[in-house]
């Protein structure tokens, strides 16, 4: 019989397997679709049906892997990471979308205490070069590019 062994990822999973199930079940009145002419209901019922898996998947983790200590969490990293949204949606406009996010992409870096390497610079800027083709070009969404 399997015993648990990590509470906090039984109920966590749980919680998650429910909440994905719950959305499901109320995104299930909406048009669906295909991928190429997606309804109203195609990304909340992909969404909620991926969180019910990831759900699953903590919960069923939590018969498996030992429970760790709790550590204080550290307000270093979640200051960084909950800021660098809002810096997104203050700089898009006036600055444009490739600026932007190498801004936001270098500011978040800061979340961790890692020094500078050739990866942290070259990253931002293939990020920004990704998104301006995908968002501008492919999707067509009226970003712009450039300040």
């Amino acid at each position: 019989m399997l015993a648990v062994k990590n509470r906090r990822d039984l109920v966590a999973g749980g919680l998650l397997a429910t909440v994905g199930l719950v959305a499901a079940y109320l995104s299930k009145s909406l048009t669906y679709g295909s991928i190429s002419k997606m309804g109203a209901g195609f990304m909340p019922a992909t969404l909620s049906w991926c969180v019910a898996g990831l759900g699953v998947i903590v919960l069923l983790r939590s018969f498996f892997v030992e429970d760790d200590p709790p550590e204080w969490p550290r307000l270093r990293p979640f200051a960084f990471v909950f800021l660098g949204p809002v810096l997104f949606a203050a700089l898009v406009e006036p600055l444009g979308l490739v600026l932007t996010i190498i801004i936001v992409t270098m500011f978040v870096r800061y979340a961790t205490a890692q020094r500078f390497t050739l990866r942290s610079l070259v990253f931002p800027v293939v990020l920004a070069a990704g998104c301006a083709v995908v968002f501008a070009y492919l999707l067509n969404i009226a970003l712009p590019l450039w300040p």
